[in-house]
């Protein structure tokens, strides 16, 4: 039998203005999983930031601009 806990993670989880910084997972991280693989998917597929940070971020990017681009480029 395992004891290792089971990972917590939102379907669309908001996402926080700072987040802890880590070399491993972190528990944001693992609740966010979902967050980053969308964030993922829309830069494969070239998706206009403004729908992303809409979107996945929850973020109005024609509110403020600047924190709509950082949040989705530090992935």
């Amino acid at each position: 039998m395992s004891t290792e806990r089971p990972l917590a993670v939102a379907l669309d989880p908001d996402v926080a203005d700072s987040v802890p910084w880590s070399e491993s997972l972190t528990p944001y991280d693992e609740q966010h999983l979902v967050t980053y693989l969308r964030l993922l998917d829309a830069d494969a597929e070239a998706a206009d930031w403004r729908e992303v940070a809409r979107i996945v971020l929850h973020r109005d990017p024609s509110w403020r601009p600047n924190a709509a681009i950082i949040a989705g480029s530090v992935i």
